[in-house]
């Protein structure tokens, strides 16, 4: 009883954010399991062990938790295909940066699961397996994964993970460019976890929002959704997947915060760096070349951003390699360096349609359109940003503005900003004077 019980907890703890707590029931639990001396239940709560221990970032503690697993194979066969240690550690080997590897240990479980007709564990190990999809390019292939999962955890009832995939449902919805459906998963999921007082779902779809706003060009938006996180730490412990501070990072950085953004890579990447993981690295060097070039360091910042890109190339996530070709070509067509601008774009360019990230490929061409000093044209104003144009010429105020279009006055007062920087004007008076000149 007292191993049940204590596997409940440390299951419920996850889901409300609580993982060293997690860490605590699992381990209490894994103790009651070895005194009863039963193989099924050692083999339970050895894997709640391992999996609250790899959310923490204490890599040595979950990997030893695997591997008394593997000890404990030839005594148990799992009840659930899910329960199988495999999937744990697919999980290091992505979290290493291996994703063929982790895919080679995921594919099967998921067959396996078909085979058997376990839809118990149909959701999670789909989810998982989009995941590793996602990150290495196949975003057609995961947005599939994902749309199955939620159909098996709708038919068997399956509460957490059906809320679990509405989130991840927002956050691709979010990169494949399908804004109303990212924002209305997104606050589906806010409100069911808060309802259940789920807060890491919340903050998945949280995060979710904030990508959108940052693929749309608006970091002051996406700011604000980092600030509402109700554990921002989330992903600290364990941070491969979940980059929302590098995220944040990188919205400061657009936002002029630079020392904002500079103190969050150096918590991102102080964890990254005790846990030997890659990913963080050409994050990293993007955000950080972004506050150089933001500051007017244009030859640190071309630095950082040739070695964000040169760490991308050697790390399999084409997203994050054409958001660092996005970064430095900027940076070059601000120092003028026109061809190289226009090759680097044009790589970033290639990957977002290749994936497709519609939304990101549209800000790579806004930066080709840039590039021999050419102004972009209106029509190459985001929809936010025509918005902001159509009420402030009609007279509103910055407040006026943010209340009817539902934002902040610094997300206005930042698109307002980008507006006169396109249409190289200086003023409200003169950007009211080209409307007229249009009509």
């Amino acid at each position: 009883v007292e191993a049940e019980i204590f596997e409940c907890l440390a299951w419920h703890s996850h889901f409300v954010g609580r993982h060293d707590d997690a860490a605590r029931y699992a381990r209490l639990g894994a103790a009651a399991a070895d005194e009863l001396g039963d193989p099924q239940w050692m083999a339970l709560l050895g894997l709640a062990v391992a999996l609250a221990e790899g959310k923490l970032g204490r890599a040595r503690a979950a990997r030893a938790a695997v591997a008394r697993l593997e000890d404990l194979s030839a005594a148990v066969v799992p009840l659930r295909v899910i329960e199988d240690p495999s999937w744990l550690l697919a999980t290091f080997l992505a979290s290493d940066g291996d994703l063929e590897g982790a895919l080679t240990l995921v594919r099967p479980l998921h067959h396996r699961a078909l085979e058997r007709g376990d839809e118990s564990s149909l959701p999670n190990l789909l989810e998982y397996l989009a995941l590793l999809e996602f990150r290495a390019g196949n975003w057609k292939r995961a947005d599939e994964l994902v749309q199955n999962a939620s159909e098996i955890a709708v038919r068997t009832d399956q509460e957490n993970q059906r809320l679990a995939l509405r989130a991840w449902r927002a956050f691709l919805d979010a990169h494949l460019g399908r804004v109303e459906s990212a924002q209305a998963a997104a606050a589906e999921t806010i409100a069911a976890a808060a309802e259940r007082r789920l807060p890491v779902f919340e903050d998945a779809a949280r995060w979710a929002l904030m990508l959108l706003d940052l693929s749309r060009d608006d970091p002051a938006a996406a700011l604000a959704q980092f600030d509402q996180l109700l554990h921002p730490d989330r992903g600290i412990g364990e941070h491969s997947f979940f980059r929302h501070y590098g995220d944040a990072a990188e919205a400061l950085a657009a936002l002029g915060q630079s020392d904002a953004a500079a103190a969050a890579v150096r918590r991102w990447r102080a964890r990254a760096t005790a846990l030997d993981r890659v990913v963080a690295g050409p994050g990293g060097d993007r955000c950080l070349g972004l506050v150089a070039v933001g500051t007017g360091d244009l030859e640190r910042g071309l630095r950082l951003l040739e070695r964000a890109v040169a760490r991308g190339r050697a790390i399999p996530e084409p997203f994050e390699l054409a958001r660092s070709l996005l970064a430095l070509g900027t940076a070059q067509r601000r120092a003028r360096q026109k061809r190289m601008a226009a090759t680097t774009l044009g790589q970033a360019l290639e990957v977002f349609e290749r994936l497709p990230a519609p939304l990101w490929a549209e800000r790579a061409r806004r930066e080709v359109a840039r590039i021999g000093g050419r102004r972009v044209a209106d029509g190459a104003l985001t929809e936010t940003e025509r918005r902001v144009v159509a009420l402030v010429a009609a007279g509103r105020t910055n407040d006026e503005v943010a209340r009817e279009l539902v934002v902040s006055t610094k997300t206005v007062e930042w698109n307002l900003s980008k507006v006169y920087r396109k249409l190289g004007v200086r003023s409200r008076a003169e950007l009211a004077a080209r409307l007229a000149r249009q009509i």
